[in-house]
């Protein structure tokens, strides 16, 4: 479901899971026409700054995302500043859509919709993301296009593990 994603979007579709303060991607696919190179399983991103991470934040319990963001205030409080307001959107916009997106502020090459699975495996709390090139990203596609489709992957991810 994550290759074809990637193969219609020309781009990537990636699952991730927490590790500190970053999201660290456990899967990866990629279109095999994409320019995209990144990411590779491994990869770390700040959750602060990433659609899989505010996508991590989504999944949490209250308390959980409490402590998380607590973290962040401690360690890296430049970032927590910066990115407190885009982490506050992405919930609101998982709550009322089911994706966030982000138009380049990772990387600013690529825009990006991120999803929370909404049941934990095996207590660890999953997100995935997909990216496309920006100079390939059509108006509205992240919104109108990727950002469903990407739900509905997931859902089906979770339907197929027997979390429903």
């Amino acid at each position: 479901m994550m290759k074809e994603l990637a193969d219609y979007c020309n781009g990537s579709v990636s699952m991730g899971v927490r590790d500190r303060l970053n999201m660290v991607y456990v899967e990866s696919c990629r279109s095999g026409n994409s320019m995209a190179t990144l990411p590779d399983i491994g990869t770390a991103v700040a959750i602060s700054q990433s659609v899989i991470g505010r996508a991590f934040l989504a999944a949490c319990t209250p308390p959980e995302r409490e402590a998380v963001l607590n973290q962040m205030k401690v360690k890296d409080p430049e970032a927590h500043r910066k990115f407190r307001p885009s982490i506050d959107k992405a919930l609101e916009d998982i709550r009322a859509r089911g994706f966030c997106a982000s138009m380049g502020e990772l990387r600013r090459e690529i825009y990006a919709v991120g999803v929370p699975m909404r049941r934990t495996v095996d207590g660890e709390i999953v997100a995935f993301n997909c990216g496309v090139p920006a100079f390939m990203a059509k108006k509205g596609q992240l919104e109108e296009d990727l950002g469903p489709r990407l739900v509905a992957v997931v859902r089906n991810i979770e339907a197929s593990l027997g979390l429903h």
